[in-house]
């Protein structure tokens, strides 16, 4: 709706602020402190269990049907996640990749997901807040992280190199928001992210502007196996 048609007056107006406000909430949910909330909002939105105290196979099937019900056309080329390949890498792996790049890690969830601090940083802005997830035979299935705040022009820097690395490793990009410029991110609560949605597969790399923060970038990885 135009906010400038006389028509529409005050109708036009209230969602507008709706909407920022909704912006803000969904910035402040993907921070550190914000987790909490981001979890409510999981729940809140069908997860049939609360992430950290929940049946871990219950929450791996609900992951597995929410992904399957996004899923793209046509299979990924490969499931890159960082430098593993979610499906094939295992537990083990993670753990000697830990100690390689001096990660300390923790379980939680009942041991369905390792929440790792990364001392070294990887690429070029510094994991700040890791967490991996296993299923039940203690496979790799999804990574999600963020990375040190940082100003717009590295933000754009990594993700466009990410996103090169991806379209080769996986497939074309299947989907964009908003532009990634460090013009665009310049304003509070813009976000840019780009995203690859396959069978069974998807990633979305993205970059937020959370105000007084700061960019932070995020990067989200996810695989479901057949049948």
């Amino acid at each position: 709706m135009n906010p400038t048609l006389k028509r529409w007056g005050l109708v036009c107006i209230a969602p507008m602020f709706v909407v920022a406000a909704l912006v803000a909430v969904v910035g402040f949910a993907h921070t550190d402190a914000g987790r909490p909330l981001l979890h409510w909002m999981a729940k809140a939105a069908g997860c049939p269990a609360d992430l950290d105290g929940g049946d871990p196979v219950k929450v791996e099937a609900f992951r597995v049907d929410a992904l399957k019900e996004r899923d793209g056309e046509g299979p990924a080329l490969s499931h890159p996640a960082l430098s593993f390949q979610l499906g094939r890498t295992t537990r083990s792996d993670v753990v000697r990749w830990a100690a390689e790049s001096a990660a300390s890690c923790e379980a939680t969830r009942r041991g369905s997901v390792l929440s790792c601090e990364v001392a070294a940083p990887v690429d070029q802005l510094p994991i700040e807040d890791l967490h991996l997830q296993f299923d039940s035979a203690d496979r790799l299935v999804a990574v999600d992280l963020f990375r040190a705040h940082g100003c717009g022009r590295d933000a754009v820097t990594h993700l466009r190199r990410l996103g090169e690395r991806l379209s080769a490793s996986v497939g074309p990009s299947t989907r964009t928001r908003g532009t990634l410029s460090a013009d665009y991110l310049a304003h509070a609560y813009r976000r840019a992210a780009i995203e690859y949605r396959y069978a069974r597969y998807t990633a979305q790399i993205s970059a937020i502007n959370l105000g007084a923060r700061g960019i932070r970038v995020r990067e989200q990885y996810q695989w479901a196996p057949e049948g």
